[in-house]
């Protein structure tokens, strides 16, 4: 099944229409999440863009922050390999640390599964830190919980088979 995106608010079609009523379900809780992620992310070319798979899921990871920028540019010099600047400010210019990232996957297997977020890329501050909304919930879910070592949290996607899911990470 393909799906037709429109940007421009009209929304989004099943390619052979009239479809099941599933598909057309599954179509409008994305069009209603296209609001939130659309003009910051998708639409937005000055972000970072990575397509990953784990273990069947298929993301897309959207980085919006100049700090994402200055991150690449410091593991290409070598910089900063002891420490993360957790201070806020960059030292070369007062840009701010602050990040949004967005995550949209989709699990092709038929049977549930559960994904690290660091496994994407995207590392949550220590305890948790930041905030976290769910944009799309056609079967994903986020799980936070106690890493083995007891001291550091966890964050993971679960998704349902053939579930998919969008968060939206500022922090």
């Amino acid at each position: 099944m393909f799906l037709l995106f429109f940007f421009l608010k009209i929304g989004i079609i099943a390619w052979d229409d009239p479809t099941l009523d599933d598909i057309k379900s599954s179509a409008s809780l994305l069009a209603l999440a296209l609001p939130s992620m659309s003009a910051e992310f998708i639409l937005n070319p000055s972000v970072e863009v990575r397509r990953v798979m784990v273990d069947g899921v298929d993301f897309g990871v959207w980085m919006t922050t100049a700090a994402v920028v200055e991150r690449e540019r410091e593991r290409e010099r070598g910089d900063n390999e002891g420490g993360d600047n957790e201070g806020g400010d960059n030292e070369g210019g007062g840009m701010s640390m602050r990040m949004r990232v967005l995550v949209l996957g989709a699990n092709m297997n038929e049977s549930g599964v559960m994904i690290e977020l660091e496994r994407l890329g995207v590392r949550v501050g220590e305890g948790g830190g930041g905030r976290v909304e769910q944009v799309l919930d056609s079967g994903a879910t986020l799980v936070e919980d106690e890493g083995e070592d007891k001291k550091k949290t966890k964050t993971r996607l679960m998704f349902t088979p053939l579930g998919s899911g969008g968060w939206i990470f500022d922090f």
